[in-house]
């Protein structure tokens, strides 16, 4: 978990690696529940926006896949994975 804001809550971490977990398992559902509360607190978070991205993807939502992984290219525009 990075942010380049204001240090993180202990939920905001426990939410982001809850999430990665859920990403992993396949539970795409869960992992956008958990991420958007993420980037809720923590607007500024280019992984959580990636995730979001590619969890979005698996599931054939295409725009809203794409809406993320650009917002994570915008707040690190060298993002591996996003890109």
């Amino acid at each position: 978990f990075t942010s380049d804001g204001p240090a993180a809550s202990r939920q905001a971490i426990t939410a982001y690696w809850s999430a990665v977990k859920a990403v992993k398992a396949a539970d795409y559902a869960t992992a956008i529940s958990l991420l958007n509360g993420v980037v809720a607190e923590y607007p500024d978070n280019a992984n959580a926006y990636n995730y979001l991205g590619y969890a979005h993807r698996k599931q054939n939502k295409f725009k809203a896949a794409f809406r993320h992984y650009s917002k994570a290219l915008e707040l690190n525009p060298k993002h591996v994975g996003a890109n």
